[in-house]
C-alpha cells in the first residue's frame, strides 16, 4: 500500500514540477502570483515529504531507487527555478 502511494504520489508530483518548469520557460511572471507561489511552495513541501519516505523504505531496490533520484533531482530544480525567480525580481526591481 505504502510503496505503491509513493509510487503514484511522485509520478503526479513530477507531473506537477515539470509542469512548473515549462511554465517557468513560457512566462515566469505567471507563476509569481500567489497561486503560483502556493503551488511552487505545496509541491516542493511535497517533493522533500517523498524523498524522505522513500528512505525509511525497508526493500530500497530497483524501481524505487529510480524514482527516489527522480523525485529529489525534480524538486531540486524546482527550487533552484524559485531562487533564479527571486534572483531575477531582485534584479528587475532595484533598475532604475
Amino acid at each position: 500500500m505504502k510503496k505503491s502511494l509513493l509510487f503514484t504520489s511522485t509520478i503526479l508530483l513530477v507531473v506537477v514540477q515539470f509542469t512548473i518548469l515549462y511554465f517557468w520557460i513560457i512566462n515566469w511572471e505567471g507563476l509569481y502570483s500567489t497561486f503560483g507561489l502556493l503551488i511552487w511552495g505545496i509541491s516542493i513541501i511535497f517533493g522533500i515529504l517523498i524523498c524522505v519516505l522513500y528512505t525509511s523504505l525497508k526493500n530500497k531496490k530497483g524501481i524505487y531507487i529510480v524514482l527516489k533520484r527522480v523525485q529529489l533531482i525534480s524538486t531540486s530544480i524546482t527550487i533552484l527555478l524559485v531562487i533564479i525567480s527571486l534572483i531575477i525580481d531582485f534584479a528587475v526591481k532595484s533598475m532604475p
